[in-house]
Parts: structure tokens; C-alpha cells; sequence
């Protein structure tokens, strides 16, 4: 019930198990600009430390979810190749690796806070980061349980899971924020919460009769050489996502250090980055599932038309983007600043940023694509490690440049962030065009 045919690469299929994905990057988006929206309404500083805080909890889940996300490529050769009952073996390393990260998580979050945190931000940004942060494996196992159910087809379960987070989360931010005075505690709390329902939800269907005898998902012995292999196929690209989280983080250091406004600018459109980003990074591991069938049926001539189609589907999510943002803009930032009170400068620059923003998702979004065919085949290692480079040399170095000036402007980042991706586009398609990044073997 409610399987996909992996193998097929028609707009429809992608577009099937592209969709489960997307709305699955989206509840965890959702629910970190749930909370600012809410918080907005309660205290714009708490917003704003919730904001600042959430960018390092975001560092640590990308540097372990990174290394959880080849579960979706292992999943889907072995379901390409027929090869069901070996299925469920990945899925278990990574689930007993992300239970593992709670030994470091707890700690760190504990050690990290107050450090990581603006120094008149700490009163609201150190709870939330705290808890964001020290619970963070739950998200990285609900992902392995995700990218499993999505690589066999069935992601219409993580679609339904995912709208049961939102429900969740929302229920309880209102709730503990408002009624229960909990503040960015009470957010934190609610999303929390949220990512463990739909861990809950998701690992009903991982058990079921049918999936638990097709795909052997009892078969839960830890193997540590396996996951040793695993875990090397990914291991740049954690620290990948380290490098480049921290390099995002920073910057959001340096912004809300030079000015309050700065530092605004930057909350609402990374916050509206997060949601736009994740409508590419869903195609992404959609088409990176299909790929990965692909590979395990050796059919490897398909993938250039998946990549083409892709590339359209993305090129149109873009174009209804657009529309929205240029007919909606004062509606969108309504919802976090009152248009009337802000100055015209302010409000002239969150409109600029914004429109930077949609430029940086047009190549970020084709950059995102070509990251799932090479993951799909294993090369996340190169991938990540290009990514890193370009993010370096493109992005940090010169804004680095500017740190002790005071003269670093929100604009001149996000056109950064363009030259970044569109550097990164290159690269990767060169990666792809060689044929060298398939290295997995089922």
C-alpha cells in the first residue's frame, strides 16, 4: 500500500517521492519558524535568541544527520537490487549510532551555551539551545527511519507524519509559550516534543507485519564494522556540514554583535531560508532515492533524464517563489515586524535581502540536485568537501575580512552566499559528468 515504483523517472514519480521528502525537510523547518512566529508575538528579543541559538542546534543536527542520510542510498540499491531482506541492516547501525550521540549531545549543549549565545541574548537563547541541542539525536533517527520508508516507497507515511509534527508542535508552542508563560523554554519544549511523535509515528509503520517480513527490520544487531563503513562513506561530509554551519553561525554572530537591525535582517530571512531551502534539499533526497534504485537495477541511462526533469520541477518551484515574493512581501514580513514601525532603510533592506535570498535558491537549488545523485552513489565525501571549499573561499574569507570594520552589510552576504552556490554548481556538475562517484556495491 501506498508504494512507489522506484525505477521509474517520469515528472509524476518524482514529483511522488520528491513530495514525502520535501514536506519531511519541511516539519523540521516549519518548526523552528513556527517558533520564531510565535515567539515574535511574545518578545522580539525571544525571537531573536531563539534565532541565534537555533543556528548552532542546526550546526550540530546537520553534522549528524549528514552521516544518518546515506540510509537512504544503502536502502534503496538493496531495494533496486531485489535484495529486501537486507534492507533493514543500515537503517539499525544508524539508529544504534544516533542513540549513541546523546552521550555527546547532553554535554556539549550543557558546555557550549553561553558561548555560542550573543552576550544580550543569553537569557532567552541559552534555554532553547540547551534543550534544542542536548535532544538533538531524536531528529537524527527519525531520519533514518524516514529515508528508509521514502528509498522503498512509501513516503506518503512520512508525509502524514510529518503534518503530525506540525500539528504537535504547534499545539504546544502556543500552549507553554503563552498560557504556561514558558518563554523560548516552552518552544524548545514544543519542538522537542514534536520530533519525538513523529519518531513514535514513523517507527509504528517501521514495525509492521508487512515492512518487519519484507525488509527485515528486526534485524537490529549492532555491526560494528558495518557502520564503520558506513560511517566513512560520510564522514566529510559531517565535517562538511560542520565547517559550513559554523561558517553560518558565525556570521549570524557577527551580524547581531554589529547592530540590531543587522541582526534582525538576518533572523527573518534566514528563518524564510530555511523554508525555501528545504522545498530543494526534499527534491533533493527524492531524486537521490530514485537514483539509488536506479544503481541497485542497474539501469544507470535514466539517471541523466531524472536529472534534466529534476532541474525543470526545481526551475518551476522557483518561478511560483518568485510570484509570491514579489506580489507578498510586506505580507510575509508582517508576520514578524510591524511594517508601520520599522524604519524605510530597514524595511528597504529586509526587501533587498529577500529578493538575494530567491537568487541564491535558484543555484543552490540545482547544486541540491546534483548532491543527490552523488549521493546516491556513495560520493558524499567529495561532494562535501567542494561545498566546504567553495563556502571558504567564496564566503568566509572575505567576510572574515570584514569583522573588526563594522561595515559588513546583510546584502553583501547573501551575494556571498550566490557566488558560493553557483561555484558549487560547476564543480559538482563536472563531479557528475565523470561518472566517478559511484561507490557503493550491493
Amino acid at each position: 500500500m501506498f508504494a512507489t515504483k522506484l525505477t521509474d523517472v517520469r515528472y509524476s514519480t518524482i514529483l511522488k517521492v520528491s513530495a514525502p521528502t520535501i514536506l519531511s525537510s519541511l516539519s523540521a523547518s516549519i518548526m523552528s519558524i513556527l517558533d520564531v512566529l510565535i515567539l515574535a508575538k511574545y518578545s522580539t528579543l525571544a525571537m531573536t535568541g531563539a534565532s541565534s541559538a537555533y543556528t548552532w542546534c542546526y550546526a550540530f543536527q546537520c553534522s549528524t544527520i549528514a552521516l544518518v542520510f546515506i540510509t537512504g542510498a544503502l536502502v534503496g540499491h538493496y531495494n533496486g537490487a531485489g535484495k529486501y531482506k537486507f534492507a533493514g541492516m543500515p537503517v539499525w547501525q544508524m539508529i544504534w549510532f544516533s542513540l549513541s550521540l546523546f552521550v555527546i549531545s547532553i554535554p556539549l549543549s550543557q558546555i557550549v551555551a553561553r558561548y555560542c549565545v550573543p552576550t544580550n541574548l543569553h537569557e532567552y537563547g541559552i534555554p532553547y539551545l540547551k534543550i534544542v541541542m542536548g535532544l538533538s539525536p531524536i531528529f537524527c533517527t527519525k531520519v533514518a527511519i524516514s529515508a528508509f520508508l521514502v528509498s522503498i516507497g512509501k513516503g506518503f507515511i512520512v508525509s502524514l507524519s510529518s503534518f503530525i509534527a506540525i500539528i504537535v508542535n504547534a499545539t504546544l508552542d502556543i500552549f507553554l509559550i503563552f498560557y504556561c508563560n514558558q518563554g523560548t523554554t516552552g518552544a524548545a519544549i514544543g519542538t522537542i516534543m514534536a520530533g519525538f511523535s513523529e519518531l513514535i509515528f514513523l517507527s509504528c509503520f517501521f514495525f509492521s507485519s508487512n515492512i518487519r517480513s519484507k525488509y527485515g527490520t528486526l534485524n537490529c544487531k549492532l555491526r560494528i564494522k558495518r557502520l564503520c563503513s558506513y560511517l566513512k562513506l560520510g564522514v566529510f561530509s559531517s565535517l562538511g556540514h560542520v565547517f559550513e554551519s559554523i561558517v553560518y553561525s558565525s556570521i549570524y554572530y557577527v551580524l547581531a554583535s554589529a547592530s540590531t537591525d543587522k541582526a534582525l535582517t538576518q533572523t527573518i530571512v534566514s528563518n524564510l531560508w530555511s523554508l525555501l531551502i528545504c522545498v530543494a534539499a526534499g527534491l533533493e533526497k527524492g531524486v537521490m532515492s530514485i537514483t539509488a534504485n536506479l544503481l541497485g537495477a542497474n539501469i544507470k541511462e535514466k539517471i541523466s533524464v531524472l536529472f534534466k526533469r529534476s532541474v525543470n520541477i526545481h526551475f518551476f518551484n522557483a518561478s511560483l517563489l518568485l510570484i509570491f515574493i514579489l506580489s507578498c512581501s510586506d505580507l510575509i514580513l508582517s508576520n514578524y515586524v510591524n511594517i508601520n514601525e520599522i524604519s524605510p532603510e530597514l524595511h528597504q533592506h529586509l526587501l533587498n535581502v529577500l529578493r538575494l535570498a530567491w537568487i541564491t535558491f535558484i543555484f543552490d537549488g540545482i547544486l541540491w540536485i546534483e548532491a543527490g545523485i552523488l549521493e546516491a552513489g556513495g560520493d558524499m565525501n567529495y561532494m562535501m568537501l567542494t561545498i566546504a571549499s567553495c563556502l571558504g573561499m567564496c564566503v568566509a574569507l572575505p567576510i572574515f575580512g570584514f569583522m573588526n570594520t563594522n561595515t559588513l552589510s546583510v546584502e553583501m552576504v547573501w551575494t556571498l552566499y550566490t557566488l558560493s552556490s553557483l561555484s558549487n554548481v560547476l564543480l559538482l556538475f563536472m563531479r557528475y559528468k565523470s561518472n566517478k562517484w559511484i561507490k557503493i556495491h550491493v
